[in-house]
């Protein structure tokens, strides 16, 4: 009897959750509560398979000219999340009828590859989250004018797209995430921002960006744009082909702890930019190309930093030896500092990362590293090294990856047996004799802590190139002595 009671309890239990099902329109329930179309629906198609108390709905593919966005979802009283993505591009109609209520649980809401107009949201005023991506975007001050509770907006990889004065002034208690990004063109008015006074993540990258002022056109970011941000406390302005930046542009960002200025076209920075910033962090400024460090002396605080491509000199480096408080260092690409031991024993010694990858040729003694007590990955892969040995690591005990990848090996010597890290030794061209037979040696003795070494391979001799070195046998792993010729003369 206990046995017949557990059979129908399971069923009982079958029935009540759906199976994984497709119908003729391609639609899918993936779970209880939610829906996925694949293949191409209409609005049709939506409202006649979909149950209503449905919670999730994603539709990938919409067909048709029009897509009656507040038509659909009000059939769907229980509805939170919906993604629609238009198979071309379908204009968002909105013909709410005040015999109807509004969608009062929608929350979530993303939309691509649809031409949108100014007051499309206006039924939907519970939302908390908004993407707008692929689409044409026509932007008003009175788009997200009943939004209240927005506190996250994404809107990327559009066409033409303008933020007008005040155009977020109705979240100024609520948005906290704002990602504008990959925009074919991005027009920035000046008070774009205003209000914001609860922003704390703010993505404005990889745009085409111009900035408008009683519509003119200017280059330069207005040093008013950010005046209302004061929780702000993450910003990345990577890739938005900035050529200049104003002393105060910072100024009220007091909390900011992240910022991202990567790829730009900077060559100087004003020298008190940052000195109300006691507060950040992570300061990322590769791929521009700056000719002083001096802006960086107010940051005390300091921890993460990348400087990448700078045109400095020497005497830049003193700079960076007054950031005691920095954990990750990352210089790569930097044409005008040749690295000897005196220049890299200017760098913070706390330095836990560091990375001089794609530099002029560095100089590795015995002295070089001393005092670096902390690092535990070390970069310096495309540095010219002919050959090395372990000698110059052995006091960095925390040393756990050493990338000295894509440089002019040949051989590393046997010593290196002794490292317990990871060692990277990809297109180097080593050759493969006797010398290199402990490499065969600690794969065969299981007894030995050895280092992980990860993308060795033979270049010479032919017979051998392409060959793992802990591949290969040792009969084949021998040093020949050298051929003389002798030569009688007459």
């Amino acid at each position: 009897m206990a046995h017949v009671n557990s059979f129908f309890a399971l069923l009982a239990l079958a029935c009540a959750i759906p199976a994984v099902s497709e119908s003729r329109n391609g639609c899918r329930i993936i779970s209880k509560d939610n829906l996925l179309c694949a293949s191409p629906v209409t609005s049709t198609d939506i409202l006649t398979f979909v149950p209503r108390a449905t919670s999730s709905l994603t539709v990938e593919r919409h067909v048709g000219e029009g897509l009656e966005l507040t038509f659909v979802f009000r059939h769907f009283p229980r509805l939170e999340n919906a993604s629609v993505t238009c198979e071309q591009k379908c204009r968002l109609v909105t013909n709410f009828n005040e015999h109807y209520n509004e969608p009062q649980h929608l929350n979530r809401l993303i939309l691509q590859n649809v031409v949108f107009s100014a007051y499309t949201l206006d039924s939907f005023p519970g939302l908390n989250t908004l993407k707008l991506l692929h689409s044409n975007l026509q932007l008003s001050r009175e788009s997200f004018r009943k939004l209240s509770k927005l506190s996250g907006v994404e809107i990327s990889n559009n066409k033409p797209v303008e933020l007008p004065d005040h155009v977020f002034s109705s979240q100024g208690m609520s948005l906290k995430r704002l990602i504008i990004r990959d925009n074919a063109v991005l027009r920035v008015t000046h008070n774009a921002f205003n209000n914001l006074k609860e922003m704390r993540k703010l993505i404005l990258k990889s745009n085409n960006v111009t900035f408008l002022s009683k519509h003119r056109v200017e280059d330069q970011i207005p040093h008013k744009l950010f005046r209302d941000l004061v929780q702000l406390e993450y910003l990345d302005l990577s890739d938005s082909k900035l050529t200049a930046l104003p002393k105060g542009i910072f100024a009220n960002s007091k909390l900011l702890s992240h910022l991202d200025l990567s790829r730009n076209e900077l060559h100087s920075l004003p020298s008190e930019i940052f000195k109300k910033n006691w507060r950040l962090r992570t300061l990322l400024i590769g791929g521009n190309r700056f000719r002083s460090l001096n802006f960086l002396n107010s940051l005390t605080r300091l921890r993460t930093l990348d400087v990448s491509h700078a045109r400095i000199r020497n005497t830049d480096l003193s700079i960076l030896s007054r950031c005691t408080t920095l954990r990750k260092l990352t210089m790569r690409g930097i044409p005008s500092v040749r690295f000897s031991v005196r220049e890299i024993q200017q760098l913070p010694k706390y330095l836990g990362h560091l990375d001089l990858g794609d530099t002029n040729a560095i100089s590795l003694t015995s002295e070089t590293f001393h005092g670096f007590l902390n690092l535990t990955v070390l970069v310096m892969d495309n540095v010219g090294l002919k050959h090395m040995s372990f000698v110059p690591f052995s006091a960095l005990q925390r040393l756990r990856y050493l990338d000295v990848s894509r440089n002019g090996l040949h051989k590393i010597t046997e010593d290196f047996a002794l490292f317990k890290g990871v060692l990277d030794l990809r297109d180097n061209p080593l050759h493969c004799n006797c010398l290199l037979q402990w490499m065969l040696q600690i794969e065969t003795n299981r007894t030995l802590s050895k280092p992980d070494i990860q993308g060795a391979t033979c270049f010479t001799p032919a017979k051998l190139r392409g060959r793992e070195p802990s591949s290969i046998s040792q009969s084949d792993m021998r040093c020949y002595p050298p051929e003389v010729t002798l030569s009688i003369g007459q």
